[in-house]
């Protein structure tokens, strides 16, 4: 890993990074929570402009005996975190996962208070990995499949509104699968973690099947 950071400045009391960039590094991230390093650019003392990262980004889930998620290929572009005024289509991300599945995504994100909005579209990545992110509820946790996507993500709290599609899909429950189909589109999706809300404006499902056990 290689760490270069520039315009470093401090004031009275306050820190200025400047420029952080990092090459070939490795970031460890929850899952469910805003990480606790964000807290401390709320106060004022700390303050960052520019953030540059290429590297490795892995999800540790809070739940015990969860596995973790490695996207070893990620590249983030985030400007003008120190003028919040500013901070208008300041973030860009690109990422890789290790079956071939990829993202792109670009919108706005502010350290005070932390806010981030981001239209994104991927395709590849596996429903296991992703729907976890968004929400405990078993009706999208027992999901599987290789998922695909086109829409608008937020945090902290966890929103999307777009359209998903989940191709060679099941719905599991204990070791059974009671669904399964060859290919699953959502239109007009709006989902919320906070209360949880999920709408979907149409779905259309191809070679459905269903398990019954008398």
């Amino acid at each position: 890993p290689m760490l270069k950071i520039t315009a470093l400045a401090t004031a009275y009391e306050t820190i200025h990074f400047g420029n952080v960039s990092l090459e070939n590094g490795s970031i460890l991230l929850p899952t469910n929570r805003i990480p606790d390093i964000f807290k401390h650019f709320t106060t004022g003392k700390y303050l960052i402009q520019n953030i540059d990262f290429n590297g490795q980004v892995t999800l540790l889930p809070d739940e015990k005996g969860k596995q973790k998620t490695i996207y070893p290929d990620v590249s983030v572009q985030i400007k003008d975190l120190d003028t919040p005024e500013k901070a208008k289509e300041n973030f860009s991300i690109s990422a890789k996962t290790p079956a071939g599945g990829a993202i792109q995504g670009q919108g706005d994100m502010r350290l005070s208070p932390f806010s981030l909005v981001v239209n994104t579209e991927f395709d590849g990545f596996s429903a296991s990995d992703v729907f976890p992110l968004l929400s405990n509820a078993s009706l999208l946790n027992n999901l599987s499949g290789v998922l695909a996507g086109k829409g608008s993500f937020s945090l902290p709290k966890r929103k999307f509104s777009g359209r998903l599609q989940l191709t060679k899909g099941s719905v599991r429950k204990a070791q059974s699968t009671i669904f399964s189909f060859n290919d699953m589109i959502f239109d007009g999706i709006n989902y919320s973690s906070e209360p949880f809300q999920l709408e979907i404006a149409s779905a259309i499902i191809n070679q459905p099947q269903f398990s019954w056990q008398v």
